[in-house]
């Protein structure tokens, strides 16, 4: 498996005042070297911006570096100081500085301290980008499935309405009426009927024929009129009964 590549910086001699003995590349090479030291790639860069930051800038987005060292060599008689500024390339800011003075080599304590620097460097730089086949985190997994079936239709059931009683009471009213009417003709029925029976047993008999007749035939309908009202009266009686059992 490849691994991802360590986050690497441009290292530029941005100018250089006076004439060294020493050549300057010298000094560039021990730099790199102790930046590689703290795992900071270095890539050398030839640039003639004389410390200008913008031009800087440039050159490191047009190297596709994030962040580049200027380094700057005052020569003087019998010393020379060295001057860094390390510039994140994305927004221009200042993540380093640092200013020794060297007589010569470079000693330990100037690696230390370069060392430091490229930790500051790359403390500020970008992580790193894994290779196309470093293994990725496995997605998440999918909530299970929804149950997807469908609810059942609301269910809308409407309250039978209840029966009236109106017939009810109606043929119970008819059925008492005709129970009046029947006991009224049954009545009249056995009134003519006992006058009928006092007359035939007088002696000598009161009534003509003509009367005796009118009896007879006065009960006869009497009877048939209470018996028809009774039947009806009945009927009534029972349909008001199944009526209201079926409710």
């Amino acid at each position: 498996m490849a691994l991802a590549s360590a986050p690497a910086t441009g290292l530029t001699l941005s100018a250089q005042l006076g004439k060294s003995s020493t050549p300057a590349e010298t000094y560039l090479s021990a730099i790199a070297r102790a930046f590689e030291e703290t795992a900071l790639e270095t890539r050398r860069l030839s640039t003639n911006c004389e410390g200008d930051r913008a031009c800087l800038r440039d050159a490191g987005r047009t190297a596709g570096l994030p962040a580049l060292v200027a380094v700057t060599l005052a020569v003087g008689k019998k010393q020379t100081t060295i001057d860094l500024e390390a510039l994140r390339v994305h927004d221009g800011a200042a993540v380093g500085q640092l200013t020794f003075v060297v007589k010569g080599r470079f000693e330990e304590r100037h690696l230390a301290q370069l060392r430091e620097l490229g930790k500051q460097v790359l403390a500020a730089l970008p992580p790193p980008t894994p290779p196309d086949d470093a293994p990725t985190e496995p997605p998440p997994p999918l909530p299970p499935p929804q149950d997807t079936k469908e609810a059942d239709p609301l269910m809308l059931t409407q309250k039978p309405t209840p029966r009236t009683r109106v017939p009810a009471y109606l043929m119970g009213g008819a059925a008492a009426a005709s129970a009046i009417t029947s006991g009224i003709f049954l009545g009249v029925a056995s009134g003519a009927r006992g006058e009928l029976d006092q007359g035939l047993v007088a002696e000598p008999v009161p009534l003509t024929r003509a009367e005796a007749q009118q009896l007879v035939d006065t009960a006869n309908t009497g009877y048939s009129v209470a018996l028809a009202t009774g039947i009806a009266a009945g009927a009534l009686v029972l349909g008001t009964i199944l009526w209201l059992a079926t409710e």
